[in-house]
């Protein structure tokens, strides 16, 4: 307290100005996020309020800001195609394999689903090489996060949670096209039926832990101390 009815926070905190007469913890990392001060500083790569968005050159990883580095356009571009050829892949394997092939390949991905989802949530406390392993598992568990949004695309909670969304509708119409198409060229209307149900059951099964996760994130909503109700996920944003 500098003097007065103002109000300095300390590193991992942050408040709208000096004269408001409270301050806030900063989302995790808290202590990179929020610098403390008179001016509340944000750290390096971070922005908004409670330093809780990216600044530009900067996407979300896990929950810290990470630069997005030199050319974010050529990185963009390759992770878009790395990620639709890998559902291309799985897709096409969905309308030709045998039936216990393609459970395999679905426990497979589910379980890197599963390993990713766990990294995730402890971004904080893993090494900058195992970082980088985990989000390279974002190219196959339909997690928006692999596009490295902040770098080309919008970074705000909503935006991926959309982004989210259409990767799983684009996913199930591409696998409705292709199956579709097969049934008519080759006549295995039952066959391709129920392959199709089958597929169309994986997709969801792998998309559902990030999904799940955006929605139950979504919801959560808490007041703040400037009574306006904040996403937890993103204390930047007001819900209503």
């Amino acid at each position: 307290c500098p003097g007065g009815f103002r109000m300095w926070p300390l590193p991992g905190y942050w408040t709208p100005n000096e004269r408001v007469g409270w301050v806030e913890p900063c989302p995790e990392p808290a202590l990179a996020r929020c610098l403390g001060g008179q001016n509340a500083a944000c750290g390096r790569g971070y922005t908004g309020d409670y330093c809780a968005e990216c600044a530009e050159g900067y996407f979300l990883r896990g929950t810290e800001c990470v630069s997005c580095g030199a050319n974010a356009d050529g990185i963009f571009a390759g992770l878009i195609l790395a990620n639709s050829v890998f559902y291309g892949a799985f897709i096409v394997a969905a309308v030709f394999v045998k039936d216990r092939t393609l459970s395999t390949i679905s426990r497979a991905v589910i379980t890197v689903q599963m390993i990713r989802g766990v990294a995730k949530m402890n971004t904080e406390h893993l090494s900058p090489e195992l970082r980088s392993v985990y989000a390279v598992f974002a190219l196959v568990t339909m997690d928006a996060e692999f596009i490295r949004p902040g770098c080309i695309v919008s970074s705000v909670f909503p935006v991926l949670f959309w982004a989210n969304a259409a990767l799983l509708a684009s996913a199930i119409a591409a696998a409705v096209i292709i199956i579709a198409f097969a049934k008519i060229v080759t006549g295995s209307h039952r066959f391709y039926r129920n392959r199709l149900t089958r597929t169309v059951v994986i997709l969801l099964a792998m998309m559902y832990l990030s999904l799940a996760t955006y929605v139950l994130r979504g919801g959560y909503c808490l007041p703040g101390r400037d009574d306006k109700l904040r996403l937890v996920a993103e204390p930047s944003t007001v819900c209503y």
